[in-house]
C-alpha cells in the first residue's frame, strides 16, 4: 500500500459522504425533515468513515474489497442520478450524483490494481483463486447485492402521475397520514356502496381499476409517499391517513 492509494480511497469514499449528506439532510423530499433521515444518514456515514480508517490499516487484499465493493455502489449511485435527472430533469442531489461516477470508477481501479499488485506467483495459486472467488461470489450475493437492491428501492427515479382512463370521471383526493404528510390519489364514485383502493395507483394497475369500475365499485388509485405527487420519503412505512377532498 502507498500513501497515494490511502488518499484515492479517502477522497472517493468522501465524495460519496458528500451524496449522502446532500441526499439525507439538504434536499429533502416535500414534507420530509432531516430528523426523519438520520439513521438512513448516520449510519452510511458511520460505516464510509470506519471503512477509511480500516483502510489505512488493512492488507492489500482488504483494501481491494473495501475499494471494489464502494466502487460498485458508487456507479450504482451515479446510475439513479442519471435515471432521476432524465425522468425529470437535473435538480437536488442529482449533481453530487454525477460525482459519484468518476469517484467509482477510481475506486474499481484501485480495487483491481490492488488485486493485481497482491497476487502470489508461487504456492497453491489454483486453490487459493478458487478459494477467493467464491468468498467473492458469496459476498456479492450476501452482502453486495442486498445493499444495491436496498439502494434502488429507496432512490427510485421521480415519477410522473400517468394520465389513466377508469371508464368514469376521476376526481383528485388527498390522504393525509398520521404523521402529517399528502398522498395524492384519483377516486371514481362508488355505484355499489363498495369501494377498493388500487395501490400503487400506476398505469400498471389501470387494467384491473377498471375492471372494478365497470363493477360498480368505487376506485381509489393511491401514489405511495415519496413517489409521484404524493409527500415522504419511500423509505418510510406507510402510517394510518384520513381522506380529504382536493
Amino acid at each position: 500500500m502507498t500513501l497515494r492509494d490511502s488518499h484515492v480511497f479517502a477522497a472517493a469514499a468522501g465524495v460519496v459522504a458528500l451524496h449522502t449528506i446532500t441526499n439525507a439532510f439538504v434536499v429533502l423530499e416535500p414534507g420530509v425533515q432531516p430528523v426523519d433521515h438520520a439513521v438512513s444518514g448516520l449510519v452510511p456515514l458511520a460505516l464510509l468513515a470506519a471503512a477509511v480508517v480500516r483502510y489505512a490499516l488493512a492488507p492489500a487484499g482488504l483494501q481491494a474489497v473495501l475499494a471494489l465493493a464502494l466502487g460498485v455502489l458508487a456507479v450504482e449511485g451515479l446510475a439513479l442520478a442519471v435515471a432521476n435527472a432524465r425522468a425529470g430533469g437535473v435538480r437536488g442531489d442529482d449533481w453530487t450524483g454525477f460525482a459519484l461516477g468518476p469517484a467509482g470508477l477510481a475506486l474499481i481501479v484501485l480495487g483491481v490494481a490492488l488485486l493485481w499488485q497482491s497476487r502470489k506467483p508461487h504456492g497453491r495459486r489454483l486453490l487459493r483463486r478458487s478459494l477467493l472467488g467464491a468468498v467473492a461470489v458469496l459476498g456479492i450475493y450476501w452482502i453486495l447485492l442486498p445493499v444495491g437492491i436496498g439502494l434502488m428501492a429507496t432512490h427510485r427515479p421521480q415519477e410522473t402521475v400517468e394520465a389513466v382512463d377508469l371508464g368514469r370521471a376521476a376526481r383528485s383526493v388527498t390522504l393525509r397520514t398520521a404523521d402529517g404528510l399528502d398522498l395524492r390519489g384519483r377516486y371514481v364514485s362508488s355505484r355499489n356502496g363498495a369501494a377498493v383502493i388500487v395501490f400503487p395507483g400506476s398505469a400498471s394497475r389501470a387494467a384491473q381499476a377498471r375492471v372494478l369500475v365497470r363493477h360498480g365499485y368505487g376506485v381509489l388509485m393511491l401514489d405511495p409517499r415519496g413517489y409521484a405527487e404524493s409527500e415522504g420519503p419511500a423509505a418510510l412505512r406507510h402510517a394510518p391517513a384520513s381522506t380529504r377532498s382536493d
